[in-house]
């Protein structure tokens, strides 16, 4: 969840970044599928939970094993160790026969900007340093942080008490929670196919905002079952949580994975991405003790609190938050970069990007040429 997308996202030709990041949500939801299949079913005895519980380590070294088959990222090899060579021929591994000579070009323009920079270092990065790191860093972290209050966990992991609280069956409930897994998969291939067009930004803000809306009309059944001892209720709870976890899948659950990567150059980019995961793990631990005391203390109205949290988040991605689609990381990097930050030595190559932006015909990658005499972009 730290690593895998930060090396999708830097493996991944630019014109294809959220398509690739999206398959890792994809591939996230296929694995809750089965590991809820089989612990729901054939192994959920009283014999076979220890079997259940270890298939964890069995898959863990399954995917150990795979990672010497894993080269490492062209732009690490170019931009950190300055390995022109081997990123040329790990890339063209990666491209097949596709032209590599623009993104190669876009990988030393990138080294550049960095020893430009000259800010450097996990504690510099956080404390934000250089102009243009704050604002999408706060974006990260508002990014993380909306998934948590969104209460996917609530959905998820804490899926056998939600469920119960909308008076389903007990003979129904698995059943139940194994097809919203499977409507998680069905709707997560969106944004692998319109990301890429369509754009992320959008993808979240839509995604967020229909969760919203199906907290509400949750919370609208769940308080008026008692009264109203109808089955439609019941079935407007399935729907609105079934609705909620589509709406999840159509953004919000796949594009902070692509988005937190795509606004940094090279080296604050894995500091970012570490420390926003971090947050959203320690935030995701609170949920789950948090979660299950408001439902007692609240009930059928827990969820009103949430979509109080959850409003002003909305409203500030959709202001603070830039369109990354399409854009190489320098690109990404330059709408953060304030006007009264363009005399800045530091920012000088970032600006040039800025205003000097040249669209490469060949899949949208973007075609950067830094002369090192003149400081311009040719």
């Amino acid at each position: 969840m730290t690593i895998v997308p930060l090396y999708l996202s830097e493996i991944s030709p630019t014109n294809r970044r959220g398509a690739i990041g999206g398959v890792h949500f994809l591939m996230f939801a296929v694995g809750l599928l089965i590991s809820q299949g089989l612990s729901f079913f054939p192994l959920n005895t009283e014999e076979l939970w220890p079997v259940a519980v270890s298939l964890g380590g069995v898959f863990g070294l399954f995917g150990l094993g795979m990672i010497p088959f894993c080269p490492e990222t062209p732009r690490h090899l170019a931009i950190a160790k300055a390995l022109d060579d081997d990123a040329q021929t790990v890339l063209q591994k990666l491209r097949g026969k596709h032209n590599i000579r623009t993104e190669l070009d876009e990988m030393k323009y990138e080294r550049e900007v960095e020893k430009k920079r000259g800010v450097s270092g996990f504690f510099n990065t956080v404390r934000c340093r250089s102009p243009g790191w704050k604002q999408p860093i706060v974006m990260a972290i508002f990014l993380q942080l909306l998934q948590q209050v969104s209460l996917i966990t609530a959905f998820t992991f804490n899926s056998v008490e939600t469920w119960r609280n909308t008076n389903i069956t007990e003979e129904s409930l698995f059943y139940i929670i194994i097809g919203s897994d499977a409507l998680i998969i069905l709707t997560a291939l969106i944004p692998i196919f319109v990301s890429d067009s369509y754009g992320r930004k959008g993808l979240v803000i839509i995604g967020y905002s229909f969760c919203v809306f199906f907290l509400g009309t949750l919370t609208m059944c769940i308080s008026l079952e008692p009264t109203l001892e109808s089955k439609w209720t019941m079935w407007g709870s399935l729907i609105s949580i079934y609705s909620f976890l589509m709406a999840f899948s159509l953004g919000p659950g796949s594009m902070p994975y692509v988005i937190i990567p795509e606004m940094f150059t090279h080296e604050p980019r894995s500091y970012v991405v570490g420390a926003s995961n971090q947050i959203f793990w320690f935030s995701n631990l609170v949920m789950s003790f948090l979660y299950p005391v408001i439902l007692d203390a609240l009930g059928a109205y827990t969820f009103i609190v949430f979509i109080v949290l959850m409003i002003p988040l909305i409203v500030l991605l959709q202001i603070y938050l830039p369109e990354t689609k399409r854009n190489t990381y320098v690109e990404n990097a330059a709408l953060f970069i304030s006007p009264e930050g363009e005399e800045k030595e530091s920012d000088k190559l970032i600006v040039l990007t800025k205003r000097s932006k040249e669209e490469h015909k060949d899949g949208g990658v973007v075609l950067l040429k830094f002369d090192k005499n003149t400081e311009k972009l040719v």
